[in-house]
């Protein structure tokens, strides 16, 4: 393990769950002198004394928790490092040029590593130097003088040996940490949409779309905008989507990630049920459907994308790293 454990929270609930038993035995000692015709009453109460201490121990474990929770994410400037966290897991999902700035965003979250196991516990200089990475990475994708593309079977084989080599032995959660984000993928689901749709032979469609999508190391997004389409159909169709718990997939490695294509179907006699499929014919949603018509149609996305807080935690990237698990509390 790379963190020492602090025993402060166990000597804590100790002396906490200690004190009870005195307690608990005082009542049993008074109930003693009861006679014997009291005894169903008497095996009431300690049932109830016993569900109250239960209920104590469980919430003086959980206060404690907490409090360990508190002390361990100020000791390790959570907030920071989360900061650090966002640039190096950009540089590692991203892959521009391929393994080159996933292995430079592992060497960050490596050297965050060192520090909180040297109890150096700072990250500002770090992330100075990630984020300029980031940014020129960028830049020069924009430019087309760095790929972003999907690494081939040789490619990928080439960067996880290199990524063993360095840290399985030191760091193994790293390399836990590269193969998750191999290639990788954003989970997207659909929050919302509408569409409507008119046409007698050539069919028009105009609407709005929001998704949340997470990447496998626990960067979350909102993508939203407006959609414009045109197929074959007949009558007017007003299509609704609203949470819908179907889930589909976006390369990440893909540069035009805000540009993008899909198709949508929908038909309706007053009710009836509308779809829409990703480019590869990934179900994305499934749509209520209101009007009288039958319409197919490709469609062109124009989608925003806006930060959300990202969940390391869920992720495994906290665990990977090696942070004192109370860092979840």
């Amino acid at each position: 393990m790379l963190f020492k454990r602090s025993f402060v929270g166990g000597l804590t609930l100790s002396s906490l769950l200690l004190a009870y038993p005195a307690f608990s035995h005082t009542g049993a000692s008074s109930h003693s002198h009861s006679s014997v015709t009291s005894e169903p009453s008497t095996s009431l109460s300690v049932s109830s004394e016993d569900s109250s201490y239960d209920d104590s121990v469980q919430s003086a474990e959980e206060s404690v928790r907490e409090e360990m929770g508190k002390l361990t994410r100020t000791r390790l400037k959570m907030k920071e490092l989360n900061k650090l966290l966002r640039c190096a897991t950009a540089l590692v999902e991203h892959q521009f040029n391929g393994k080159e700035s996933s292995m430079k965003g592992l060497g960050y979250m490596s050297q965050a590593m060192d520090r909180i196991n040297a109890e150096n516990i700072k990250y500002n200089d770090l992330r100075g130097k990630c984020e300029r990475d980031l940014k020129l990475y960028k830049r020069s994708v924009r430019k087309s003088i760095v790929s972003q593309t999907a690494m081939s079977e040789k490619e990928s084989n080439s960067y996880m040996a290199q990524v063993e080599d360095m840290y399985q032995t030191t760091k193994p959660g790293l390399v836990e940490i590269a193969k998750k984000a191999l290639n990788p993928k954003f989970e997207c689901r659909k929050l919302s949409g509408s569409d409507l749709k008119v046409g007698a032979l050539l069919s028009f469609s105009m609407g709005t779309e929001q998704y949340t999508c997470t990447s496998p190391l626990g960067r979350r997004y909102r993508m939203f905008g407006p959609t414009i389409g045109v197929g074959v159909g007949l009558g007017v169709n007003w299509d609704l989507n609203l949470l819908d718990p179907t889930k589909f997939s976006v390369p990440l490695h893909v540069q035009h990630v805000y540009g993008t294509t899909d198709d949508a179907q929908s038909k309706a006699f007053v009710l009836g049920l509308g779809k829409t499929f990703t480019p590869s014919k990934e179900q994305k949603s499934m749509d209520g459907s209101l009007g009288l018509g039958c319409h197919s149609n490709s469609r062109a996305l124009l989608l925003f994308k806006a930060k959300l807080r990202s969940n390391f935690r869920q992720a495994g990237v906290y665990s990977d790293m090696g942070l004192p698990q109370e860092v979840n509390y």
